[in-house]
Order: C-alpha cells, then sequence, then structure tokens
C-alpha cells in the first residue's frame, strides 16, 4: 500500500515537472516522446504514460506520423506488437482521438492564418504547404482542391472539386472557372494528393494541369501552379518548369 501510494506522488511529481519545464522552456528542446506524454496526460489523468509514449514513438518513429495515422494504423499497431496486449480497445480510440484533435486543431490554426485578411500567398507559402499536407496527405483517397486567390493574393476560398479518380477533365475546366468567377478570384493554385507517397505526376496530372491553365488563361484567370503533396512532400508544377 504504501509502495502503491509512494508511486502515485512521484507520479504527479513528474508530471508537475514536465509541465513546468514544458511552460518555461522553448518547445524546440522537448523530444518527440516528452510532448507525447503531455498530449497523455490530458487523455489519462493517473495512469504512468511515459512507457506508453515511449512505445508508440519507438513504433511510429516520430510525434508526426503518430498524428497523421488513422485508427487503424493505430489498432494495426497495436495488434502486431506484443508490448502493447495491457492496452485495451479504449486505450485505441483515445489515442487515436488525441491524434486527431492535434492534427485538426493544426489545421485549423493554419486555415485560420490564412483567411487572415493580412496574409498573402507568397509571405505565407509554406504555411500553405505545411496546411495542405496535414490537410490532404493522410488521406486514403485522392483529392482534387483549388486554392482561389485574389488580385492581391489573398487567399479567398479553398475548394475540393472532386474526391476519387480525375477522369472528366472538361467538367473540371468548366467548375473551375466558374468557382473562380463567384468568388472573384484572378489567381489560383491547383493542389491534388497521391495517398501513395510518391509525388511525381503522372500523364494525366500533366494533361490536366495543361488544359485548366488554359481554359483559365482565355478568362483572365492565373494558374500560379499545381502542387501535388502527400504526408511527406510536395511536388511544384511551376518550381519544376511545367507551368
Amino acid at each position: 500500500m504504501q509502495n502503491k501510494n509512494n508511486n502515485k506522488i512521484n507520479q504527479l511529481g513528474h508530471r508537475q515537472r514536465i509541465k513546468k519545464n514544458f511552460i518555461e522552456s522553448p518547445t524546440e528542446s522537448f523530444s518527440d516522446e516528452t510532448l507525447l506524454e503531455l498530449v497523455l496526460f490530458m487523455l489519462y489523468a493517473r495512469m504512468d504514460v511515459k512507457p506508453l509514449a515511449k512505445k508508440i514513438i519507438h513504433n511510429f518513429g516520430s510525434l508526426r506520423h503518430f498524428v497523421l495515422a488513422s485508427e487503424k494504423d493505430i489498432q494495426d499497431t497495436f495488434a502486431k506488437d506484443k508490448k502493447y496486449q495491457q492496452y485495451g480497445d479504449n486505450t485505441i480510440k483515445s489515442l487515436y482521438f488525441g491524434a486527431k484533435l492535434i492534427r485538426e486543431l493544426t489545421i485549423k490554426v493554419i486555415n485560420q492564418k490564412l483567411y487572415d485578411k493580412e496574409a498573402t500567398v507568397f509571405n505565407s507559402w509554406q504555411d500553405i504547404i505545411i496546411y495542405l499536407k496535414q490537410k490532404f496527405g493522410h488521406l486514403t483517397q485522392e483529392h482534387f482542391s483549388i486554392v482561389f486567390l485574389d488580385v492581391g493574393n489573398k487567399i479567398l476560398k479553398i475548394h475540393t472539386i472532386s474526391v476519387g479518380t480525375i477522369d472528366e477533365v472538361s467538367a473540371y475546366e468548366r467548375e473551375i472557372v466558374k468557382k473562380a468567377i463567384e468568388c472573384g478570384s484572378v489567381n489560383l493554385i491547383l493542389v491534388h494528393n497521391h495517398f501513395s507517397g510518391n509525388i511525381k505526376p503522372s500523364i494525366e496530372d500533366k494533361e490536366l494541369t495543361k488544359k485548366v491553365f488554359f481554359a483559365c488563361k482565355v478568362m483572365g484567370i492565373n494558374v500560379l501552379d499545381h502542387v501535388i503533396v502527400s504526408a511527406d512532400n510536395y511536388y511544384s508544377f511551376k518550381e519544376n518548369d511545367l507551368i
């Protein structure tokens, strides 16, 4: 009984020390394991979460990979490792909740920054890439979306044109031009994800880009770039002289 009480006191002291250090120190000084432990504090009020945080980072490789994981990814990881057998379905659901909450909060904050009246696409390019990778890079279906911009390159809207295989190019040309006119956009960026992780553009991607580019040009709308994203990387048509 005495040992159990001592463990609770030690755990409380450990949590208080980490929280204090987190408040007072730069985030860069914390490992992925410690940052995940801080998140787990909110999910588990009394449990010693340090071993769990350590196992998760070891299995997923990084905090980022864990945050981008689906519930099935977490479930499969637990099933493969005997060290996880002490944790049940409720733990898997709680961990997925934590991962998804971090992911969605990140997207929300970056999205709000993108829509800030003072933000421009050029001053916030890295924010846009991070947002697009977070929003589309982890998806298991291909999403084709448009970032609409005004004459000052301020973001007006981000609109998903299609989910799944891109097959009817002409339909997308008309819809893109129509949406651009509706929101008063004169510049736009095409974006879609390759869930396989291979960001190299296909022949169809190049053909689509070319047709949309000329359809928009006729209407005085500039296609600034076509960006392909995965969870880890991105490919820019403009940077590779394809636009």
